[in-house]
């Protein structure tokens, strides 16, 4: 009997919903990467896209260690002198979406598979979010 490996077009993405009130920052960000990456799938090919789009909730009231809270975050506009500088309880009450889309983008392939698949995360800071097929994570 040979292995079968899957094609494109047996590939089917899922939806995911993650709640982050009260969850681990570092163990959520890792979650999200496996979900994004297609690792908790069982056919899962690293040359094959298996794209699933993660939702994110609540993403400001994460729970984080107290020497997370002191660490900077840096990041440049591209522009001459354009370094900047954020703490994280900055970036969590501010700018949410950027604090997750930084620790995500190394955990991720630098290629356009790795854009792509940065592109798949939808992060709310409070709880409103859209109706729609989610298949809801609890366990992280």
């Amino acid at each position: 009997m040979k292995t079968r490996s899957i094609t494109k077009k047996e590939v089917i993405p899922v939806h995911y919903l993650i709640d982050a009130k009260g969850k681990n920052y570092g163990k959520l960000v890792v979650m999200v990467s496996k979900l994004l990456l297609g690792k908790n799938k069982v056919n899962f090919v690293r040359y094959i896209p298996i794209i699933d789009k993660v939702t994110i909730k609540n993403a400001k009231l994460v729970d984080v260690t107290p020497t997370r809270l002191t660490k900077a975050y840096h990041w440049h506009s591209m522009f001459p002198g354009g370094i900047k500088e954020g703490s994280f309880e900055l970036l969590r009450e501010k700018n949410p979406d950027k604090l997750y889309r930084i620790s995500l983008q190394g955990m991720l392939p630098k290629n356009r598979l790795g854009r792509r698949m940065l592109e798949a995360i939808t992060i709310f800071p409070d709880e409103r979010v859209p109706e729609l097929d989610y298949k809801v994570i609890d366990n992280i």
